[in-house]
This record gives C-alpha cells, sequence and structure tokens, in this order.
C-alpha cells in the first residue's frame, strides 16, 4: 500500500509501530519505531472487530449506568475494574452527557440518532455496541434496501460502536422502519447487493492472488495497489458470467461466514421486531457524545474506500448461484423445519389423491393436470358415482385419452399431451388422435418438467429421470433453468432423504404453510391473568417508568379516553415525572395531534395521534349542520389557525353560544387545538380573575377574563389529512396500531374500542399479515375468540411468568393495558361486576384483579376466593395496594366507607388487609401518606394536571369564584 507522507512518520501494522523511511513508486521502506513518545500512528492495520458476545456485556454496562448514583458507581467502578479516580472522570463525564440526552445505547436500546454536520449534510447514527460484524452486514442491507425500493443513495460507515449513513436534505425524515430490515429478508437482500460494496472488492482481489489469478509481470517486485485494483475488477466482470466461479463463490462464503456475523444480527433484528430491544429516534443539533465518536472515524473511512465511479460499480452486480453459497455456508437444510407428514399430505393433494375424479369428464382433467399415469395410478384418481362408468374405457372409444407403451408398462395420457409427449419422449402417436394434437410443440422437455415440479412435492433429479425416461444432463438443464427463472428451489426438504432436493416454490410455500398450521395448533393457550400481566410489561407500567413520550403515545394512538383520565392516571402511569407541559409541548411543536370524541359530562374524550399517521387512523365523522358550526369550519377553512377572539371577532354575536358551536365541532372530531389547556380549563372552571377590575374598569378594559375552554389557537383537522388513503392503507394501519397496542389481537379488542367495520374489516390484512410473516394466527389467550393474532415473538413472551416478590399496581379501569370489563370478562369471585366508569381504580397483581375503587374512592370492592392460598396471597397484594392509594390519587388523606357494601371498620377481612398506620374511624378506613412530614405530595406523585393547576385544596378558592 502507498502512503502519502512524509518520511519520519510513524504508523501501525498489526500490532507493532513502524517508522517510513523511503517511498518508492513500487514500495515503502519502514524500520521498527517502538514507543516512539509524541508522535501518533499515522495507519492502524485491519482488526478483527469486537463480537456479538463481548459488544451485549458492553451494552449491559451502559444499561446499568445510573446518573443519579455517581458516588456508589465510582467506587464500584474502581474496586471491579480497577480504573483510576481520573479514568472514572472521564467515564462518568462520557456516559452521563449521553444519558442526558434521554437515550443511553445498550444491549436493549438502540438509538438512532439524526442532525447535520457542518457542511449541511444530514448523518443518520444508528448507535449500538453489538461490534462490526453485526454492523457491517446491517449497514450494507439497509442501504441496498433503501436503493432498491426507494431509490435513494446513502454513503455508508460502519465501526464497533454503530453505523454513520449520509442522506440527502429530503431523506432525513426517512421512518425508522428503513434502518430496521426484517430479520429473514436481510441475508437475501445483502446477497443482492453484497458484490458492489468496495468490501466485496478488496476480498475477491485478495483471493484472486492467493489462488494465482492475478499473476505479476515480475514476481520478485512489487505490484503497485491501484494497479491490482483494476485487474481484480477487470477479472471480476469476466467471473460474473460464471454463477458457480468457485473464487467468486469463496469470496462470498468469505465476507458473510468469516467478516460477518449473520446469526447474531439476526437474532438483534428478530429482538427489536419482538419489541424486546427499544429503538429511540433522537433528533439533535449537535452529534451526542457516542455519535462524535462515530463521526471521528467516518472521513477517514471514504478516503480509500468507495473510489469507483458510481456507474462502474453498478456494472459490476453478480447473479450469484445462491444454491451453492447455502451449501458452502450450510443453510439450505429445511429438514429441521418441514415434517414428513405435512409434506405427504400436501403431495397427496397434488396429486389428486384426496378427491379423485367424479365422472369421466374431471378423469380426462386429471390426466392433463398431471400428465401420463399407469393403469392402476389412473384407478386411484377415479371414484365413479352412481350412474358413472366403472373404468376408463369411454374415454378410449372416444378418443380423449390414448394409451402407449413406456419401457415395460402401459401409460394412458390425454390427447392434448400427444405432440408434447412424441417431440420430448419419442413415442409413436396412435391412430385416431386428431390432427389439432399433432402440431410439434414449442418447448415439449420443459413443458414436462415444468408439470411434474409442479404436481410433486420435493424430489431428487433422479426421480424426474426415472420418470420421464430422460438423460440426466438434460434434466439437470431444465431444472437450472426454472431455478434462474424463480420457480423452483433447490435445497433439501425431505426428512431422512440425503442429497440435494428440488421443489416448485409455490408447492413449498403450502408444505410451510401446513406445517406452520400444525406448530400453531401445539401451542397452549395461556390463562387470561397471564395475558393481563403480559400487557401490563407490553405497555412498560410499573418499575422505573422511564421512557419517551412519543413512544407511549404511538402506543396509544387512536384510543378514546376522557382527558382527565389520559392526563392524570393514563400517562402518569407509563412515564415518571409526566408535566402536562410535556404533552403541550408535543402538541403546540406539531408532533401530537387530540381529537375529540363526545363528551363525558364537562369532561370531552379525546384520541391521540401522531401527526404522520393521523390521515391513516382517524376516521371523520359526518359533519354537523348547524349554521353556527357551519360558519366556523368555513372560517377556519378558509383562514386557518385562530385565536377565539379572532373567531369571535369575525362572527359575531355573543361569546356563550359560539362557545357551544365550536365544542360541539371539537366533540365531533372536526376542530383542534394547538394544546390542551381548553380541556383542563372546562372541565376545572379555569378562568383569570382581574381583581379590582369593578374599580378600575375605565383603566383596564383591554384586560377581560378567559372564558372557560378557549384559550389556545383552534384549527380544522381535514388541514392536516390532505392526502386521504384508501381503504386497504386504513385497514393496514389499522391493523398495525391494533397489533402494538394489544400484543395478541382478538374480535373483542374491536368491540371494545368500537372501531368502524369491527374485526371483519381488518380480518383480510391480518391475514395478508400472516402469510407475510408480520403476524402469527393460533389460540394463544384462553377463553377469547377462536381467531386470535400475535406479533412476532409475542407468543414467547405471553409465557413469562412473573417475579414472585411481584408488587401489585393501580391502574385506571380505562387503561388498555387493564383488559377486564372490555376484552377479558370480570373474575366469577366478584361480588357485583363492576362498571367501566371514569375515575375506577383497579388493583391487578401478577396478572390477577385484587380490587376496584369506584370513582369517588369512598366505596371499594374486593375479591372473596374461596381458596386459602389465594385470598392470603391477595390480602398481601391488597395491603401493599392500599399503602400506595394516596399517592395514586394524589390525596393526603384517603376514607375508604364501604368493602363490598358493608362499612369498613366492621368488615372481617379488615385486619388482614388493612396496611401499616392505617387508622379506624367513625367515616370508615383512614389512609394518610406515608410521610407525615412533607406538606404536598411529591412531585412525581402529583399528576400533570394538579402540577400545572396546583394540588387540590380543600373548599372554595378565589380561582373558582366568579
Amino acid at each position: 500500500m502507498v502512503f502519502e507522507s512524509r518520511v519520519g512518520d510513524v504508523f501501525l501494522l498489526g500490532a507493532s509501530s513502524w517508522r517510513i523511511e523511503e517511498i518508492t513508486h513500487d514500495r515503502v521502506l519502514v524500520s521498527p519505531a517502538p514507543g516512539v513518545p509524541g508522535r501518533m500512528p499515522f495507519w492502524k492495520g485491519d482488526q478483527l472487530g469486537r463480537s456479538y458476545e463481548v459488544g451485549t456485556q458492553i451494552g449491559a454496562f451502559c444499561r446499568a449506568f445510573q446518573p443519579t448514583q455517581e458516588e456508589e458507581t465510582r467506587q464500584q467502578w474502581q474496586a471491579e475494574m480497577g480504573l483510576a479516580e481520573n479514568a472514572c472522570d472521564e467515564l462518568w463525564e462520557f456516559l452521563s452527557e449521553q444519558a442526558d440526552l434521554g437515550a443511553l445505547p445498550s444491549d436493549r436500546c438502540l438509538v438512532i440518532e439524526r442532525f447535520m454536520d457542518e457542511i449541511g449534510d444530514w448523518r443518520i447514527c444508528i448507535l449500538s455496541p453489538h461490534g462490526s460484524a453485526v454492523h457491517g452486514p446491517w449497514a450494507m442491507a439497509v442501504r441496498a434496501q433503501l436503493w432498491m425500493e426507494r431509490d435513494i443513495e446513502v454513503d455508508v460507515m460502519w465501526s464497533d460502536d454503530g453505523i454513520v449513513f449520509r442522506v440527502s436534505d429530503g431523506d432525513h425524515e426517512l421512518p425508522t422502519s428503513a434502518f430496521l430490515p426484517a430479520p429473514d429478508a436481510v441475508e437475501d437482500i445483502l446477497l443482492q447487493r453484497l458484490s458492489e460494496t468496495p468490501f466485496f472488492g478488496a476480498r475477491f482481489r485478495e483471493n484472486a492472488g492467493r489462488s494465482l489469478l492475478l499473476p505479476k509481470r515480475k514476481p520478485g517486485r512489487r505490484s503497485p495497489l491501484w494497479a491490482l485494483r483494476r485487474r481484480a475488477a477487470s477479472l471480476l466482470k469476466v467471473a460474473a458470467e460464471f454463477r458457480d466461479f468457485p473464487i467468486v463463490l469463496e469470496t462470498y462464503r468469505e465476507c458473510l461466514a468469516d467478516h460477518f456475523d449473520m446469526t447474531s444480527l439476526q437474532t438483534l433484528l428478530r429482538g427489536v421486531h419482538d419489541q424486546q430491544i427499544r429503538v429511540v429516534d433522537l433528533p439533535t443539533d449537535v452529534p451526542s457524545p457516542f455519535a462524535s465518536s462515530l463521526m471521528f472515524q467516518y472521513i477517514a473511512n471514504f478516503i480509500y474506500d468507495g473510489d469507483a465511479p458510481l456507474a462502474e460499480r453498478r456494472a459490476q452486480a453478480l447473479t450469484i448461484d445462491q444454491t451453492k453459497l447455502r451449501e458452502l455456508m450450510g443453510t439450505a437444510a429445511l429438514r429441521s423445519l418441514l415434517d414428513e407428514e405435512s409434506i405427504t399430505e400436501v403431495v397427496a393433494q397434488l396429486q389428486r389423491l384426496t378427491h379423485p375424479a367424479p365422472h369421466l369428464d374431471a378423469l380426462h382433467s386429471v390426466l392433463m393436470e398431471l400428465g401420463p399415469l399407469s393403469q392402476s395410478e389412473l384407478l386411484r384418481r377415479y371414484a365413479p358415482r352412481d350412474g358413472e362408468p366403472t373404468d376408463y374405457e369411454p374415454l378410449l372409444q372416444q378418443n380423449r385419452i390414448f394409451r402407449f407403451k413406456f419401457g415395460s408398462e402401459t401409460r394412458f395420457a390425454a390427447v392434448e399431451d400427444a405432440a408434447r409427449l412424441r417431440d420430448a419422449l419419442g413415442i409413436v402417436i396412435p391412430m385416431g388422435v386428431p390432427l389439432a394434437f399433432q402440431e410439434p410443440a414449442e418447448r415439449p422437455v420443459r413443458d414436462l418438467v415444468r408439470r411434474y415440479v409442479r404436481t410433486h412435492g420435493p424430489h431428487r433429479i433422479e426421480d424426474l429421470v426415472e420418470h420421464l425416461g430422460l438423460a440426466a444432463g438434460v434434466v439437470r438443464e431444465q431444472l437450472n433453468a426454472l431455478e434462474r427463472e424463480g420457480q423452483l428451489i433447490a435445497g433439501e426438504f425431505s426428512p431422512g432423504v440425503e442429497g440435494q432436493e428440488w421443489c416448485d416454490a409455490e408447492v413449498l410455500r403450502r408444505i410451510k404453510r401446513r406445517a406452520l398450521a400444525k406448530l400453531r395448533a401445539q401451542v397452549e393457550a395461556i390463562e387470561p391473568q397471564q395475558y393481563v400481566d403480559f400487557l401490563v410489561r407490553w405497555h412498560r407500567l410499573g418499575g422505573s417508568r422511564r421512557g419517551n413520550l412519543l413512544d407511549i403515545i404511538e402506543r396509544l394512538q387512536g384510543y378514546a379516553l376522557p382527558s382527565h383520565v389520559l392526563e392524570t392516571e393514563v400517562l402518569p402511569s407509563r412515564l415518571a415525572g409526566h408535566a402536562a407541559s410535556d404533552l403541550d409541548g408535543l402538541c403546540s411543536s406539531g408532533q401530537v395531534v387530540w381529537i375529540g370524541d363526545g363528551s363525558l359530562g364537562k369532561d370531552t374524550r379525546v384520541r391521540l395521534y401522531l401527526r404522520e399517521h393521523l390521515a391513516r387512523l382517524h376516521e371523520p365523522s359526518p359533519p354537523l349542520e348547524d349554521p353556527l358550526c357551519i360558519r366556523i369550519r368555513e372560517l377556519l377553512r378558509a383562514r386557518g389557525s385562530l385565536f377565539f377572539d379572532d373567531i369571535k371577532e369575525a362572527i359575531g354575536g355573543f361569546p356563550p353560544p359560539l362557545v357551544d358551536a365550536l365544542w360541539q365541532l371539537v366533540r365531533n372530531g372536526e376542530v383542534s387545538n394547538d394544546t390542551l389547556l381548553p380541556l383542563r380549563s372546562l372541565r376545572r372552571g379555569v378562568t383569570h380573575s382581574n381583581k379590582g377590575r369593578r374599580r378600575n374598569r375605565s383603566r383596564h378594559t383591554s384586560r377581560r377574563r378567559h372564558i372557560q375552554g378557549t384559550q389556545g389557537r383552534w384549527w380544522l383537522v381535514e388541514s392536516c389529512m390532505r392526502s386521504v388513503p384508501d381503504e386497504t392503507e386504513r385497514a393496514m394501519a389499522r391493523a398495525t396500531m391494533m397489533l402494538e397496542r394489544y400484543g395478541v389481537l382478538c374480535r373483542e379488542a374491536f368491540s371494545a374500542e368500537g372501531l368502524k367495520g369491527g374485526f371483519s374489516r381488518t380480518y383480510p390484512v391480518l391475514k395478508m399479515f400472516e402469510e407475510r410473516g408480520r403476524a402469527r394466527r393460533g389460540f394463544f389467550v384462553d377463553t377469547l375468540g377462536a381467531t386470535q393474532f400475535a406479533l412476532p415473538g409475542v407468543e414467547d413472551r405471553l409465557r413469562i411468568t412473573q417475579e414472585e416478590d411481584a408488587t401489585p399496581l393501580w391502574l385506571s379501569i380505562l387503561d388498555p393495558a387493564q383488559p377486564y370489563g372490555s376484552i377479558l370478562e370480570w373474575p366469577t369471585d366478584f361480588p357485583i361486576k363492576p362498571v367501566r366508569n371514569s375515575g375506577c381504580q383497579v388493583l391487578i397483581l401478577a396478572g390477577e384483579v385484587i380490587a376496584v375503587l369506584q370513582p369517588n374512592g369512598t366505596h371499594l370492592r374486593i375479591r372473596e376466593p374461596e381458596d386459602d392460598a389465594t385470598r392470603q396471597r391477595m390480602q398481601r397484594g391488597l395491603q401493599q395496594g392500599l399503602a400506595k392509594l394516596p399517592e395514586r390519587l394524589n390525596q393526603r388523606v384517603v376514607f375508604i366507607e364501604t368493602i363490598n357494601g358493608t362499612p369498613a371498620r366492621s368488615y372481617a377481612g379488615l385486619p388482614g388487609m388493612a396496611p401499616v398506620g392505617h387508622q379506624t374511624t367513625g367515616k370508615g378506613l383512614m389512609l394518610r401518606i406515608k410521610s407525615d412530614d412533607d406538606a404536598t405530595p411529591s412531585s412525581e406523585a402529583l399528576s400533570g394536571e394538579q402540577r400545572y393547576f396546583g394540588p387540590k385544596v380543600a373548599g372554595p378558592t378565589s380561582i373558582d369564584r366568579p
């Protein structure tokens, strides 16, 4: 390699340092330079890269990092890792700066960071610790997929710590899914474009040199690298014409097996698609500390790689023999996946053995479909009905079929095959065959081979040679041609059969589907409480409640909830420290849209959507015909977003009727707002009073009290839905939304949400998802409908059992993670079945419902199981849950007056379930916040609404008075 460097520079070769003494036209003269102080290495030799196992351990280390435990973490690093104090300072600062951004890449979290570099190009960095053996094929597959599906050409670089993509200005908004290929398709995508990469060209040049295919003119002298590149490129162009060229196959094998870790990559992507690994999309203004480390390597990567023109790289694309490549890598065998019974059943259907011909016309069609058959084979496929001839003689007399001698046996064929059999097998056409069926066939051998493979299961080439009586070379040539056309697949399919087999692509899909159906039938359904426990983990409830608000909204979008329940119960249970301003910020920035869906007294049901998903998920209601509503709608359509004062000035009239008409449009889903502030003020009666307004009316005429529910800017929802998708896009988006929300989707989920069209409207899309591997169908949860669909990997996560020391969790009865009363029936040992009203709280322990608290917080209903062990376990869970109840309700004191309809102070089970520190008063059971020193609940205990308006205060206040 020629280095453009001054004499005296130091570089690394392997593990040693060398000083450049002289650079000539064909060599670089160096001398050892160990331990040269003050000199940086000029070049570092190739490294093996970090293994997936080591990367997983590094990721686990990052995941365990807690920014709030600085002193304990430093002591642990010094004791366990032997780090010096200054090293701990550097490492702590590095991890803390990354964690402050809200996304620290780990073994269970990938970060996709987007920012603009110093010259105005967009960079998309995938931050991952899993090593270059995983990142290399991942980057190449993403690059190939972007080119094939979106016609986007990107520059890419990978290292042990992640991947960097350079995209154009309009392409930086690519969805996250564009960088996460399907785990089962990543290898096929990589094979189609691997030969165009500089990585493949360098490995091919090395292999060609080792095999003496690049001879030197003067063996004693070193050849310039640029000349070897050009000669290797010419050799690769010639080798592209031969699909099984050994050096090309060896290069593919070396790339995929020696340099790439395809198994670990598929495991990682499968974890992402199964949602066991979280993906965070992080837009930033400047690179994060982890991304800065990647960008440091970006420029050096493109100094030497990618120097061939784009057109030349595309011209070098190869049509590789994937069959031989699978043999080299050992990935062609499907014998462990396909069972013999499934193959036998499909073959019996193809051979018309399961539904024989009931009459002679059908028997003639069987011969046209299957080709020539012997007498015994023909009679096996004929089951005449009453009144039909018992044999095939009438067909012979009518010259619809004919017999001919084939070896030592007699076969029967339809007259339509006469010319084809004559031209391919050399048989003599008997007398009586019409002249129209004696015209020469265009491709007789191809037709016979194609019909055989289409009506048989996996077979060896010897089986086809025996059946047709043709030479093996002729048959192999036709099979290879059909494989190149994509109609045949070669591999190892049948259990107990040795050697290569061939199978029609559609037949193999049928066998796979049948085998999948049998595996699906073997999956035992879980109990309903296990499904509830899965939903709690699926929505990441309890625990540390750390996450991203956008990710939470994406899983909740389209779900109708009262605004009070959404802000004070559902969101805080998923995200610790959630504030009302967080959701308002997303709405005002345009990332999230809320849409009204009916009213509940002063409250309003709302649905949250990500703006980019709104058009596909939201279905508008018919517009209101009230004259004042029509005037408001036309005004917003003409002028865009407006404040209420602007609407009042343009339309005129008195405010009360105008506010009522505006909120009719809101609750009908036609008008929305930039914030949720009008929803809060309407249900709480918030106004901004002006003290002394009566005394100083003339001096403060411009300061007016805000009308309840009119804050913010109002706009038409239809302005976000200019491009209305078709019904297919809506159905696909709806199916994806429901699968993401519930993990397991059934008819009851559609009924609970009241979606238009119900389950039957989305069923065809779910069926298509199953065929493409995006969903699995089976009977996963007992007591639910027979037709259930689940995301890939969910069936395994359903069976993860909760720990024995699980803690109880309070949830809103309307929370989608709480399916009792909507998707699931209430347990039979409940004294009175609860009603799903706003404000009800449900206590859940390991998926089982223990108690339900009524909206007013004074009446408690608990389960009374007959089993003693279950009763004791539930009492312990209820004791822990009641201790957390004041914090859940954001009240310092909670009084429970009745339990299961009886006064709480006289309830028989009170001694075993009441928490420590409770008091029994004349009013009932009194529960208090644990810490009596705190004047108010902690900020984390307060809901988003109370942190915005302040905690609840008993009695009237100045803000409530007119």
